[in-house]
C-alpha cells in the first residue's frame, strides 16, 4: 500500500464579516445552480458482474452535476470549498474530495479525495458515505476492505441513498464484507429500484431475486 500523501493544513484568513459572507454566498451559488454535465461528460457506472479494478478511471459511480458545468469555475470552487471544509461544512468538504477525484482545480490526488469524503461520511453526508465505501471496495486511496466498505454502504443505504442500497444488496448477495443473506439482498435491491436506480431491476432479475 502506498503511503498517503501530505498536504499542509491550510490556514484560515482573517478576513473581515462582509468578506466572509460574500465567500459564503459564491459557494451556495456554486452548490445551487451549476447546470447539468452534458450525456458525454457523465461516467459510466460500473458493471453488474464485477468491480471495477484501480487501474480503472478511479470511480466511476460517483459524479456530481456541478464538475463539467458551465458556472463550475475549478480554481475559485476549490478555494471556495477548501475553506469552508477546513471550517467543518460537510458539503464543502464532499465537493472538495470531488476536486480532487476528478482533477477540477488541482491535479487528480486520490489520497486527499478519500480524506475529504471520510470527513464528510463522518459528519452524516450520505453521498460520502457512498463515496468512501466505494474507495474501500475497489482500494482507492486506501487499503481495500470489503468489511470497510460495508460499513459505509450501509450507512448511506439508511438514509435512502439508492445506490448505495444497491452496493448494499450486491455485497448481502455475493457476501462481500458480510455473511451471504439473498433476503437481505432482495430487501435492499428493492429498496434502491424504488428510490429510483435503474441497475436493481438488473440485479433483481440477474439474479432471481423474487426467489427469496
Amino acid at each position: 500500500m502506498k503511503s498517503q500523501n501530505k498536504h499542509p493544513e491550510a490556514k484560515l484568513p482573517s478576513d473581515s464579516d462582509e468578506k466572509r459572507a460574500d465567500r459564503s454566498e459564491r459557494l451556495r451559488h456554486l452548490d445551487t445552480l451549476g447546470l447539468p454535465a452534458t450525456e458525454a461528460e457523465k461516467v459510466v457506472e460500473p458493471s453488474l458482474d464485477s468491480l471495477p479494478t484501480a487501474a480503472d478511471d478511479a470511480m466511476p459511480a460517483i459524479h456530481d452535476d456541478r464538475i463539467g458545468s458551465k458556472t463550475f469555475v475549478p480554481n475559485v470552487a476549490l478555494e471556495l470549498y477548501e475553506i469552508a471544509a477546513q471550517q467543518g461544512d460537510a458539503q464543502a468538504q464532499y465537493s472538495l474530495g470531488l476536486c480532487y477525484h476528478y482533477g477540477e482545480g488541482t491535479l487528480k490526488d486520490p489520497f486527499s479525495a478519500f480524506k475529504w469524503f471520510s470527513q464528510a461520511a463522518e459528519g452524516g453526508h450520505a453521498q460520502a458515505q457512498y463515496s468512501v465505501g466505494v474507495y474501500y471496495q475497489q482500494g482507492i486511496g486506501t487499503e481495500q476492505n470489503s468489511e470497510s466498505a460495508f460499513k459505509w454502504f450501509e450507512k448511506a443505504a439508511i438514509q435512502n441513498q439508492p445506490k448505495a442500497q444497491h452496493e448494499l444488496g450486491e455485497s448481502f448477495y455475493h457476501g462481500r464484507g458480510v455473511e451471504k443473506n439473498p433476503a437481505m439482498a432482495k430487501k435492499w435491491i428493492n429498496k434502491s429500484y424504488v428510490n429510483g436506480n435503474k441497475r436493481a431491476s438488473e440485479s433483481w432479475d440477474n439474479y432471481e431475486l423474487w426467489k427469496f
